[in-house]
């Protein structure tokens, strides 16, 4: 008769063995304890075993070579159960998502969040902005009244600027008329951004569209001194990003 022995070693073992010895398809016709024998396959008593059978059965336990019996890994078997507590939890977290955002609503107060959603958006892509243009719009004042106080550098890179301008349009502007006029049209435009001229849409639209204009140019003018415009285009980015979402607000109620 074939049967299944399981065998508790109560004396200590080696680090690779386990506290259990599983015999599977061994013929036994007693009630005594029998591991393999790693040259006939022939059956000993547990107690003759000496530390080298052990280790040989152990290994070929593992190695499921000569038993042939499916035999459970603890480590492995705790891996695959946190993997599987894993992909569940992100299942539920996904659809508890899904439900959340596709269950009907009252369409009003959908537009009402939706209004909310978009003040705070605008609000924050303004304030995230008004470092970089007041940075811009103080260099521009700076070199426009003076131009003493600015670093050498600065002057310079202005100066060249001022000549790109000059040649597109063909006419030589000095300094102070040149950066004191878009100093002043970036003072306004970042506090109409900022809400300074009151709530409106109209004075938010106009705010950006100065930025809009003066970022682009900037950009432009960048590629023309073979300079990187990297700065500039992430203002432009978020200035960009902030007219979409107040046009949608306005035309979207």
């Amino acid at each position: 008769a074939f049967s299944l022995e399981t065998t508790a070693i109560s004396a200590p073992l080696p680090p690779r063995t386990s506290r259990y010895v599983r015999l599977s398809g061994a013929r036994t016709g007693c009630a005594e304890a029998f591991g393999p024998s790693s040259a006939t396959g022939a059956l000993l008593p547990l107690a003759s075993m000496d530390a080298t059978n052990l280790e040989q059965s152990t290994i070929a336990s593992d190695a499921e070579v000569d038993l042939g019996s499916d035999i459970s890994k603890p480590k492995a078997a705790s891996v695959d159960a946190g993997a599987g507590r894993r992909r569940m939890f992100i299942g539920c977290w996904l659809a508890s998502l899904l439900v959340f955002f596709f269950l009907p609503r009252n369409p009003n107060v959908q537009v009402k969040e939706a209004i909310v959603s978009a003040e705070f958006v605008i609000v924050g892509l303004s304030w995230l902005f008004a470092p970089m243009g007041l940075f811009f719009t103080c260099c521009d004042y700076l070199v426009a009244f003076k131009p003493d106080a600015a670093p050498e550098g600065l002057r310079d890179k202005f100066e060249k600027t001022r000549q790109v301008w000059s040649g597109i349009f063909r006419v030589d502007v000095p300094s102070l008329y040149f950066y004191g006029f878009f100093g002043t049209c970036k003072c306004s435009g970042l506090l109409a951004v900022l809400g300074a001229f009151g709530p409106s849409f109209g004075a938010s639209v106009t705010g950006n569209i100065i930025w809009l204009v003066l970022l682009l140019a900037s950009v432009y003018h960048h590629i023309k001194k073979k300079e990187s415009p990297a700065l500039v285009a992430v203002g432009l980015a978020i200035m960009t990003l902030r007219f979409v979402v107040v046009e949608c607000k306005h035309y979207g109620r």
